[in-house]
């Protein structure tokens, strides 16, 4: 790769690296702290979109993974702590966001797939980080809560299988938007 080429790779995957990371540092921080719905599936819906537009620029092999160190690398400096979970999802992002922007292009299908798989990390990222932070008695937890809910309400039995599949639809949904983002970014810079 000639010298101007790797200048390009270098300045692009810093800048988009850092603004998703100036976004986990700023607005993650806040939406968890004051306890936004599906904070982790907005920020992860933001985070496919920068990586797909910065691959649009850079379409080599490796630029997503750099993209996604740069924003770890803000984010381990964040406002009041580190957080394991969402230096974790940045990371597991970046790699999923590079298998396949690598495999399909930075293209439509791509830029979809990349939304879709970045969203849908977030429900195993929190079975797992629920898992290893509260140990495997916080499932029963959340089970009695709903068990709870189900018995105050009324309602029958099973409604966290209900809670599930909206969760679910609602990281779906949240990675289709980002597909749609980023096509629609990609165009308005007449990347793709």
């Amino acid at each position: 790769m000639p010298a101007q080429n790797k200048t390009r790779v270098l300045v692009f995957t810093t800048v988009f690296g850092a603004l998703w990371g100036v976004l986990e540092m700023f607005l993650g921080s806040w939406f968890h702290m004051v306890q936004f719905p599906l904070a982790g599936a907005v920020m992860a819906a933001q985070g496919a979109v920068i990586l797909c537009v910065e691959r649009a620029y850079t379409p080599v092999f490796g630029a997503s993974l750099w993209t996604g160190l740069v924003a770890l690398a803000l984010k381990s400096v964040s406002i009041g702590a580190v957080k394991l979970g969402p230096v974790a999802g940045i990371l597991i992002e970046a790699v999923l966001a590079e298998a396949a922007l690598t495999a399909l292009g930075p293209r439509r299908t791509g830029f979809f797939v990349t939304g879709l798989a970045c969203c849908l990390e977030g429900v195993p990222h929190f079975f797992v980080t629920n898992w290893i932070f509260y140990g495997k008695g916080i499932f029963s937890a959340y089970l009695g809560l709903v068990k709870a809910l189900e018995s105050f309400f009324g309602l029958g039995a099973g409604l966290w299988k209900e809670i599930l599949a909206v969760w679910v639809a609602a990281h779906i949904l949240l990675g289709l938007a980002s597909g749609f983002a980023a096509v629609g970014v990609a165009k308005y810079l007449r990347k793709i």
